[in-house]
Formats: structure tokens, C-alpha cells, sequence
């Protein structure tokens, strides 16, 4: 079979579509899958799927296992039998039984949490430079751009929305997903790995290849598909499925997702699944649907507070630790919406880090560490459900700025105020943007105490303030320590912000406020267009404290 595909120089799916050996029902899949419009993935499923290796340089034969791995020879070993057995690898080989130049990569072996058996990891990205995974990209797939978007928390959470109050959660679990499915024959060589001086290959997709994660989603995005077409709505994480129904049809929908995994000849991992209940763990987060609650647990905040601690103090980091600290970090952004845009931040970071060399930790790192640090004092582990609605928002604040005052007004509570920026204050020389963002922060600061669990619009005229706190990137220091302010009293109140901008003439009343103290002519007006909106017995002007012009933190 291997050398046929090899002499076609074409994928087995395109050209000889030979099936290759996989527990895997191809005919119901298909008849399943008949109006798909990923269709395609059922002859990857029956030839193998590209691992999508470009072949642009010679890959590596690294006979050396990392140390880690020699810790588990036993379990390696009962490891290899078991692959062997299901198919899932071939060998040992004395030499290369391929016509062609393999790869060989390092295994090492990690512990695994409630269990004795080690997660095997075939190190595709070792040795740097020549490795299989440098020859894979992460932005297309066979030369067609990678559009795959993975799941988050947020779309169970809209299931839930949906189901309403009190419904009942479900999930399964596939067992070892990514050996389940196939790779293309002329791919083989290129999985290698050497144990006690015998050569083997992967023949179905290894944990750690570059291309792994998206070839399992596409998989498991057609089992979210034939859920559907059934009317159950589940939502698929790689090998975790999850779903939410209403009671009288929750046993019905747990039990056809097991059927379907069946039809397609997937096999689940029964010790995880789930049977329908108001509360349940999906990727680390607890779920109750009574309370309308996100979790996480007691014990995972000390862990990660404890890790953070230790981070505060470092002076140098590695990729490592970086990608195990955003690993700790994602259990929180996942309940707390808010916090997110620090931990984009720290993916920003990581992103330019090469394997195996040390880095100093910079200061907007170590800021970004502080808040999350300051934060986590603050954080019982327990949030609402966030069932946003922008076209109803909670609450409305306006605010502006000009180079010697300020002014915001809250809608819903019908206060407002306005400032002269003191001499001190405009002796600094802020720029305009600065002022707008700072304003806002005060906004918040001020109203924040009526603002929990509120969805906030706010409106604002400066353009540049509005960019910042939507995206949540900064390239100003000071704009960055407004983006944290805002964040932290956003997540600490369970509230949401979106800004919108508004022409400066649209954005009359507050403008008005910043610029009170320039003529009482703006103080008339300000009267005038609260009558207008018929509040102006019930609107009440609020006092800033001095303190309000200075940052909280040290960030």
C-alpha cells in the first residue's frame, strides 16, 4: 500500500484511495454524512489523512528518547504492545523498511492526573529546526486556509441560555481520539521513534503533531453535525462532547450521541461520560444550571496562586513554563470574560518563544502577572452564567474629556459628573486619548457598585479610547495601565463593557460636563437636554474624590 501511494506522488484520498486498516464504519459514515458540507473528511477517514508536512527539509533521525520517558519503561512498554495490537503503529524494525529517508523523533512521557499510566508523547518538534512539525504549518491544510474555530465555554453557556434554567448537562469522551484516526500511508515515515533500538511508526495521528488538533476537530465537528440533524445541539472540543437539554429530552440525547459514536465506529471512554444532571465538569470548569454558575474549584485557585507567587519572582522563563502557567490561567479566563485580554496578552508573548531558550521576564509581562496575582485575591472562584444580550444592555454610561475636564453620565442610575482637572493634574501633559481613557476608568470606578452583573455600553466620542478597550491592546503605557484598571473592577463585579463610538456631536450631554467649567452657558444646556429627556427632577450630580485621577494599583 505504501509504495503504491508513494509511486502515484499523489494523497491516497486524491488518487489510488486505497482504505486503510481503522476500526472506523466508512459506509454509515458516509450515508451519514451524505449532505455534509465537509464531505470530503469521509475519504480521509477511509485513505488516511495528510499529515500535511511540506517535505522542505531533511527531517531528523533523533535516536536519543528524552530522560523523562525512562521513568515509565514498563508502562512504555505495555504502551507499544497496545498499539501494535490495535493497529495504531507498526514495528519493530531492525532498519528503515521504507524507500525512502525517515524521521525519527525523541519519546517522552508525562504523568497523568488520577491515574498511574503516563500520557506518550512522540516530540515532533524536537530538534529545533528540523523537525517534523517545523514542516507542518499552522495557517493552512493542503494548501486551503485553516478556518477551524474551536469551542469555548460561552457556547455551552448559550445552550444553557437556551434550555433555560434547571436543564440537565451531559457529556462523553472519545477513548485515545487522535489514535482512532488514520493517516495517509506515504505519511508513515515520517512518525518514527526508536524504543530499545527498534524503529516503529505511528500509522494514525500522534499527540504533539502540529496538525493533530485540527484534523480530531473536523472529525468530531461531523458527530456535532449528525447530532444536530436530530435536533440535539452539542458542542464538540476536540474529544470532548457536551450537551443541554431540557429534562424530558436529556436521556433521549445522551443516549444518541453514544449511538451515534457507535454508527461511526468510535470508540468513547465510559469511565468519563456524564449522564444527564444540573451540574456538571466540561474542560475544567463546573457547570450548575440551578445557580446558573461557572466554577473553579478551591483547589485549582491555591494551585494557581501558589504558581504565580513563584512567578513574581522570576527573573527568566522558558516556553515551558510559559505554555504550563497559560494552561493554569485558561481554568479562570474560561469563567471570567474580562480577564481574557490578559491572558492574550501572555499568548502574544509565548508566541515568539523558541523551544529550549531562556527569556527574561519583561515588565508588561510582569504587570500583566500582577493583575492576575491582584485579581485572584479578589476571586471566590464562582461567576453567573454571562448571557449577554448587546441589543438590551444593562446599563448606559456616556462619557468625555477635554484638555482641562472631564464628564460621564449613567443612564441608569441618573447620576453624572463633571471635573476641572487640576493645574498638578494638566501640568503632566496627557494626550487627549489619555484623558478620554482615563475618564472612562473613572466612570467605572464610580458606578461600578450598580454595575454587577450588568452588561455596560458605554459612548464615547475619542476613537482611540474606544479601540483600546474593545481590543484590549495598548501600545501606550498609560493606556495600558487604564485597560487594567477597568479590567480588574470588571471581573471583581462579574460585568461586561463594550464601547461604541459616537460623533462627537451625537455625544452632546457629556460633553457639556467636561466642559462645565468653561462657561455656565454649558450648565444651562446640560439642564435643558435633561429636561428634554424628562429626568431632570431625578438626575443627581456626583462629587469625585481627588483619588480618582491616580491609578489604584501598581500596574
Amino acid at each position: 500500500m505504501y509504495k503504491q501511494v508513494v509511486k502515484s506522488q499523489q494523497f491516497n484520498f486524491r488518487f489510488c484511495k486505497i482504505p486503510v486498516p481503522s476500526g472506523l464504519h466508512i459506509s454509515r459514515i458516509r450515508e451519514l454524512l451524505l449532505d455534509y458540507g465537509d464531505y470530503e473528511i469521509c475519504d480521509l477517514l477511509e485513505c488516511g489523512w495528510p499529515i500535511n508536512h511540506n517535505r522542505s527539509i531533511t527531517p531528523s533521525r533523533c535516536v536519543e528518547n528524552h530522560k523523562g520517558v525512562f521513568a515509565y519503561r514498563e508502562q512504555v512498554g505495555v504502551y507499544l504492545i497496545k498499539e501494535l495490537k490495535r493497529g495504531s503503529a507498526i514495528g519493530p524494525f531492525e532498519e528503515n523498511p521504507f524507500d525512502s529517508v525517515i524521521a525519527v523523533s525523541p519519546l517522552n512521557a508525562i504523568s497523568k492526573k488520577d491515574t498511574d499510566e503516563p500520557r506518550i508523547i512522540l516530540d515532533l518538534s524536537w530538534p529545533l529546526g528540523s523537525s517534523v512539525n517545523d514542516c507542518i504549518s499552522i495557517d493552512t491544510y493542503l494548501d486551503e486556509p485553516i478556518c477551524t474555530v474551536y469551542p469555548k465555554i460561552d457556547n455551552l453557556v448559550e445552550l444553557i441560555k437556551e434550555k433555560g434554567v434547571g436543564c440537565l448537562l451531559y457529556k462523553k469522551d472519545l477513548k485515545k481520539a487522535y489514535r482512532q484516526i488514520p493517516i495517509d500511508p506515504s505519511d508513515i515515515p515520517l512518525l518514527g521513534f526508536n524504543w530499545d533500538g527498534k524503529l516503529y511508526f505511528d500509522t494514525a495521528l500522534p499527540m504533539g503533531m502540529r496538525s493533530s488538533a485540527y484534523i480530531c476537530q473536523r472529525v468530531t465537528n461531523a458527530i456535532n453535525y449528525v447530532m444536530g440533524k436530530h435536533n440535539f445541539n452539542i458542542v464538540n472540543y476536540l474529544d470532548d462532547f457536551a450537551g443541554a437539554e431540557v429534562p424530558m429530552d436529556a436521556d433521549s440525547a445522551y443516549e444518541k450521541l453514544g449511538a451515534v459514536l457507535l454508527e461511526f465506529g468510535l470508540m468513547e471512554s465510559k469511565e468519563k461520560a456524564r449522564s444527564p444532571a444540573t451540574s456538571m465538569s466540561f474542560l475544567g470548569v463546573e457547570f450548575n444550571t440551578v445557580d446558573l454558575t461557572l466554577e473553579v474549584t478551591d483547589t485549582r485557585l491555591l494551585e494557581i496562586n501558589h504558581l504565580l507567587k513563584d512567578w513574581l519572582r522570576k527573573k527568566v522563563t522558558t516556553r515551558v513554563e510559559i505554555e504550563s502557567l497559560v494552561g493554569k490561567l485558561m481554568f479562570v479566563s474560561k469563567c471570567v470574560r474580562s480577564s481574557r485580554v490578559f491572558l492574550s496578552r501572555i499568548l502574544n508573548f509565548l508566541r515568539d518563544m523558541i523551544p529550549g531558550v531562556q527569556y527574561e521576564v519583561d515588565l508588561q509581562l510582569l504587570l500583566d502577572l500582577k493583575w492576575w496575582h491582584r485579581f485572584l485575591h479578589e476571586f471566590n472562584g464562582t461567576v453567573m452564567m454571562p448571557f449577554s444580550n448587546w441589543s438590551r444592555p444593562d446599563s448606559v454610561v456616556a462619557v468625555d474629556a477635554c484638555l482641562t475636564g472631564i464628564g460621564g453620565i449613567c443612564y441608569e442610575s441618573r447620576e453624572f459628573f463633571h471635573l476641572e482637572l487640576p493645574q498638578s493634574f494638566q501640568d503632566k501633559n496627557l494626550h487627549i486619548n489619555q484623558i478620554e481613557s482615563l475618564c472612562l476608568v473613572i466612570a467605572i470606578k464610580l458606578w461600578h457598585g450598580c454595575l454587577r452583573n450588568r452588561n455596560i455600553l458605554i459612548y464615547s466620542d475619542n476613537m482611540a479610547t474606544v479601540q483600546v478597550f474593545n481590543s484590549g491592546k495598548a501600545h501606550d503605557m498609560y493606556l495600558q495601565q487604564c485597560l487594567r484598571e477597568v479590567a480588574f473592577l470588571l471581573c471583581i463585579n462579574e460585568a461586561e463593557l463594550k464601547t461604541i463610538h459616537i460623533a462627537g456631536i451625537n455625544n452632546r450631554v457629556p460633553d457639556l460636563l467636561s466642559r462645565w467649567h468653561l462657561n455656565t452657558t454649558n450648565s444651562v444646556m446640560f439642564w435643558y437636554e435633561m429636561q428634554k429627556l424628562k429626568v431632570a427632577n431625578d438626575v443627581n450630580e456626583v462629587t469625585l474624590p481627588a483619588s480618582y485621577l491616580n491609578m489604584d494599583c501598581v500596574w
